[in-house]
């Protein structure tokens, strides 16, 4: 069965078993580019969201580890929305062939426009997510790395638009050549494991409660620890000075930071960009009439897309 081809019925009746409890009769999609994600409610009136996996994407045993990864955050204190279990302790579900967990429906707002105290906070929940990072790797998700991550990416493009494609070949090549300078300042850095995909819409603040939830942890990695702390940055690294003196500031308040991982994230911002690129690709291949931009794989889009990488300095 494929993602777009779930009836309501069907998620109704399998969130229903999973919690041993009669549901509402409400059923709202939520946005989601990738997985189908929808909110339930149950007759207590708790919200709930029951989240289907996008099948070939990830392995049970990638989804398995992402799933752990916010256990181990939750057993540290750190505010996560960790999956709900079944009555046999179970967190992940299979619904002919798709797997699927539930989780607490939680709302709040995103991390945007920060006060300045609030970039030591931040730094403080990046070093807690990070110690419990490091506590053990994951074996079966992506490699935040540019001979791992990247080259995939590259692979792929090359998959979907083939030599004839001079335009996507141009930017292979400028791509290439811009991973075979970073690669070397990789060396002798930690990995761990990261959030992977971390910007101000997945850290938000809930009313009535302190701290930063982390959320949506799909793209969880092994990667260095400064590739979950750029994103937030309002600029490039140059330009952020004092958010990043205080993220650090409060990051070292639990964890140390090797310097060096500075020195990543313009490199990592590269590394996005590449990543982007196949993402939009894949989507429109995965489906035509899911055009996220309105050219993409043009020959502008293309150009565009040269144009960003060349303009990264490092």
């Amino acid at each position: 069965m494929k993602l777009d081809e779930l009836k309501p019925e069907q998620v109704l009746d399998l969130a229903e078993e999973i919690l041993q409890e009669a549901l509402s009769p409400v059923f709202r999609p939520l946005h989601s580019y990738i997985n189908r994600v929808f909110e339930l409610r149950t007759e207590a009136g708790q919200g709930i969201v029951i989240k289907f996996y996008r099948p070939g994407r990830w392995s049970l045993a990638a989804l398995q580890e992402e799933q752990a990864f916010v256990y181990d955050l939750a057993a540290a204190e750190l505010p996560v929305v960790a999956p709900l279990r079944d009555h046999e302790g179970s967190s992940l579900f299979e619904e002919r062939g798709i797997w699927a967990s539930i989780m607490p429906r939680c709302h709040g707002r995103p991390f945007e426009d920060p006060a300045p105290e609030e970039w030591q906070e931040l730094g403080r929940t990046l070093a807690r997510l990070h110690r419990a990072g490091e506590e053990r790797p994951a074996a079966h998700r992506v490699t935040w790395h540019p001979e791992e991550a990247s080259q995939q990416h590259l692979d792929l493009i090359y998959d979907i638009c083939g030599e004839e494609d001079e335009a996507a070949m141009r930017y292979l090549d400028l791509a290439e050549e811009r991973l075979e300078q970073i690669t070397p300042l990789f060396e002798q850095i930690d990995f761990l494991r990261i959030h992977g995909d971390l910007h101000g819409g997945n850290l938000i603040r809930r009313p009535g409660e302190a701290g930063l939830m982390l959320i949506d942890f799909d793209d969880m990695a092994m990667g260095p620890a400064v590739q979950d702390l750029w994103m937030l940055l309002p600029g490039a690294a140059a330009e952020s000075a004092f958010p990043l003196q205080e993220i650090l500031k409060g990051y070292r308040q639990f964890r140390d930071f090797d310097p060096q991982e500075i020195d990543l994230i313009e490199p990592l911002r590269a590394m996005r960009y590449i990543h982007f690129a196949a993402w939009n690709l894949s989507q429109l291949r995965d489906n035509p009439l899911r055009r996220l931009q309105a050219d993409c794989g043009s020959p502008s889009w293309w150009q565009r897309e040269i144009g960003a990488l060349r303009e990264l300095e490092w």
